[in-house]
């Protein structure tokens, strides 16, 4: 027997909020992506620690949530650090666990393995891999994904690139063991 979907006031008054970035916004960048935003839709978002909705596309099957990634330790406790991260973070939910996030400067020792990882956000807009609808990155698409945010297309994307990167970065961390590589893993929502 199915249960009715959670409905979440908090998230939906955040899917309200949300928009891409756009020229004149606090974060934009001529580099952004465009990803066609009149396919947005919303589904039934996904509840902390609750089993993946079939909204999901199916080959996309994170061990962590964003919140307990954030818990854990992830991108030195500053993804929102900074103009853009505070303009983008207003955006959701005031109760979800996500306004328990520190936000202050790149520290890798509050890392869960407490090295530093990642590129620089420059890096990513050089490769193209940065879009208008989640100027932060990667970590942003999968923080609306999980609160129901679909856009068919732009998530397939970052699906394949999460795929991608969890067969990379395992098969990596299998030959050398390092916690940088572990740490890796940990911001894309992966085990070791």
């Amino acid at each position: 027997m199915q249960t009715a979907p959670v409905r979440m006031t908090y998230i939906e008054d955040s899917q309200a909020r949300w928009r891409p970035c756009m020229r004149g916004d606090v974060g934009w960048d001529e580099r952004l992506q465009p990803v066609p935003v009149q396919d947005v839709y919303w589904t039934d978002c996904q509840p902390p620690n609750a089993p993946y909705v079939t909204s999901w596309n199916p080959r996309f099957m994170p061990t962590y949530s964003p919140m307990t990634m954030m818990s854990m330790g992830v991108f030195g406790d500053s993804y929102w650090y900074g103009s853009i991260g505070e303009h983008r973070m207003v955006m959701l939910p005031q109760n979800y666990p996500f306004a328990r996030v520190k936000v202050q400067p790149h520290k890798p020792s509050v890392n869960h393995f407490g090295k530093k990882s990642g590129l620089c956000k420059d890096w990513w807009l050089d490769r193209n891999l940065i879009f208008d609808a989640d100027p932060l990155g990667w970590f942003e698409w999968f923080c609306w994904y999980w609160m129901g945010r679909r856009i068919d297309v732009y998530d397939d994307h970052q699906v394949q690139r999460w795929c991608s990167f969890r067969i990379r970065q395992r098969a990596m961390y299998a030959t050398t063991g390092h916690a940088g590589t572990a740490q890796a893993l940990l911001h894309w929502g992966c085990d070791t």
